[in-house]
């Protein structure tokens, strides 16, 4: 095809005719729904509660694509109360095509939340929906379990006929599926698929997770498609010259044959410190890298810099007026490093006996009649060259 400027003009009219008859299609697609304000029962709280409760709602349904939200306007100021030749005589003045309307019930810290969607053309008001939950959850929370529930009557929800699972190969489906919001039978909503697809990633277990929607004559399908991560093939060390490998492999929950999971590589990393820890090593450095091995598995490395060990540098008290700080420390097992700490574990910081410690001095204190004293946690600093210890009293 040659292409010149009156070609050019004859495709360009015609995208535009396209464009214009599906955003047509699509206005006429999308239904305008009204929210009114819920009656609250709530004694002193009752305005304030009405005012949260449905901006929360609206924020709610203006999330869904097929539906344009129209506010109250001059009607949330009234305090008229909201019966359902109101409800339709106002839906029609905005315009819209469903008014919601409801109700909320205070009692203590519990919510009772009843509502209804009305169609203003047919003026028939669907089955009524009800949700109850605490405040303290979450009015949020509670205003999309409401919206879900009024649009699954109204059927502007599809229904989720099955989910099923593709590209898994040594993770089962069912384990996949017990992770996610979405559940067949209900309806198909487009937040809970955001949601379930970080879900699945946060498994630590896959490179790649996507989700698409096809219709079958039962229903929707919802598919979730994912690239399973590589295998880790050797756990390499490098730097550790106090510890030994065995001893620190036995620290990891990450073993060879296992699927690439950073987040438990992160948890292995701190408790591989902490065996540094416990022998003194503070200051400890260790690093990952991670190299392919082949094409689908991986080779784990941990760059370990063991760093200089530091031992306890100073042990010190605040707010102990009763007892000088001299006799506190002989309650204590931990000490200061002495010149026998090259020969013994003193002036090496050791988590469980500091734990101890604290006990002690706090019985010490009991049984010498203060019996309301308080011993604050430890606070433990340190740098290249010692740690030092606070202790609160």
């Amino acid at each position: 095809m040659i292409f010149n400027k009156k070609t050019f003009q004859v495709l360009l009219v015609a995208f535009l005719c396209v464009f214009c008859l599906l955003a047509q299609a699509r206005a006429e697609n999308i239904k305008k729904i009204c929210i009114l304000p819920f009656d609250v029962h709530a004694g002193d709280q009752s305005v304030n509660l009405q005012e949260s409760f449905y901006n929360h709602l609206v924020k709610e349904f203006q999330k869904e694509s097929a539906i344009e939200v129209i506010r109250a306007g001059d009607f949330a100021k009234s305090s008229v109360a909201v019966t359902k030749s109101k409800a339709i005589s106002t839906g029609r003045a905005l315009k819209a095509d469903y008014v919601v309307t409801g109700s909320i019930t205070q009692f203590g810290e519990t919510l009772n939340i009843d509502a209804q969607i009305i169609n203003i053309a047919q003026e028939k008001i669907s089955p009524s929906a009800s949700v109850q939950g605490k405040e303290s959850t979450g009015q949020e929370a509670l205003a999309a379990e409401i919206k879900t529930a009024l649009l699954a009557h109204t059927g502007f929800l599809d229904t989720i006929a099955r989910i099923d699972i593709a590209g898994n190969r040594k993770v089962g489906a069912e384990a996949i599926r017990q992770q996610l919001r979405s559940k067949a039978g209900s309806p198909l909503s487009e937040e809970n698929i955001s949601t379930d697809i970080k879900t699945i990633y946060k498994m630590g277990l896959f490179e790649d997770v996507s989700a698409k929607v096809t219709a079958e004559a039962e229903g929707k399908v919802l598919t979730f498609t994912v690239i399973e991560a590589g295998l880790i093939s050797e756990i390499r060390l490098i730097g550790n010259k106090k510890l030994d490998r065995d001893d620190i492999l036995g620290a990891m929950t990450v073993k060879t044959r296992q699927s690439l999971n950073q987040e438990k590589i992160k948890e292995d990393i701190q408790k591989v410190k902490d065996l540094y820890y416990a022998k003194g090593y503070y200051n400890v450095e260790i690093s990952e890298r991670i190299e392919k091995d082949g094409e689908k598995d991986y080779v784990l490395i941990l760059d370990i810099q063991e760093n200089k060990r530091v031992y306890i540098r100073s042990i010190t008290f605040e707010g102990n007026e009763a007892f000088t700080a001299k006799e506190l420390l002989k309650q204590m097992s931990t000490k200061k490093r002495t010149l026998l700490g090259f020969f013994t574990d003193d002036g090496i910081l050791q988590s469980n006996q500091i734990r101890q410690d604290v006990q002690k001095i706090s019985s010490f204190y009991f049984n010498n009649g203060f019996i309301n004293s308080q011993i604050g946690e430890p606070v433990i600093t340190h740098d290249e060259k010692g740690i030092d210890i606070k202790i609160t009293v």
